[in-house]
């Protein structure tokens, strides 16, 4: 596990340094992508899609509207939630972050085979939906009560025999995301 959190701050330094020529942060790529479908969503919403607490997504939604990248309005069907899209301006922003992301993803996946992503992709996925299964409070909770501490039902480590490795990658992603170091990598 201490290799996939290492990989999600190298990635995100990488990113956000990348994204910082176009005045971005991995983060705000993350809202300006999730709206870019057309259809406006809540602070709520939006936050479980980009896996951020409410506290996080009302501080980059304020961002990004000061900015005029977002429109913002009270939803029409009533209650309380402000629903926010994307302006003409967001979406020149996210075309313009898009070259920067996809230079990274032909990077990372330079350094695997077809077959080796495959099982990597096969693996994470089953993860996720094991964890999306999870994400029942009562659920969960019941299930980590059943889980005997300090196992994982295989014998060996992901960290490896002396635990998780440390080394040049321990800068949050933007400045390393993932602990990538900081060369610059070209948007095309």
């Amino acid at each position: 596990m201490a290799a996939l959190r290492r990989l999600g701050r190298a990635w995100t330094a990488v990113a956000d340094e990348l994204l910082a020529e176009e005045g971005a942060t991995l983060a705000q790529y993350a809202v300006l992508t999730a709206l870019s479908q057309d259809t406006p969503l809540s602070g709520a919403e939006l936050a479980r899609r980009c896996g951020v607490t409410a506290a996080t997504m009302s501080a980059l939604l304020a961002n990004l509207d000061n900015r005029g990248l977002l429109a913002r309005a009270k939803d029409p069907s009533g209650g309380r939630a402000v629903l926010t899209r994307l302006t003409p301006a967001g979406t020149a922003l996210l075309e313009r972050c898009d070259p920067h992301i996809d230079a990274i993803e032909r990077q990372f996946l330079a350094e695997v085979s077809e077959s080796e992503l495959r099982g990597v992709e096969d693996v994470l996925l089953r993860w996720a939906r094991r964890f999306e299964e999870l994400q029942q409070p009562a659920r969960l909770s019941d299930t980590i009560a059943r889980t005997p501490r300090g196992t994982s039902g295989h014998s060996t480590s992901l960290s490896g025999p002396a635990g998780p490795r440390r080394g040049a990658l321990s800068r949050p992603p933007g400045t390393g995301p993932d602990g990538h170091p900081s060369a610059r990598l070209p948007p095309g």
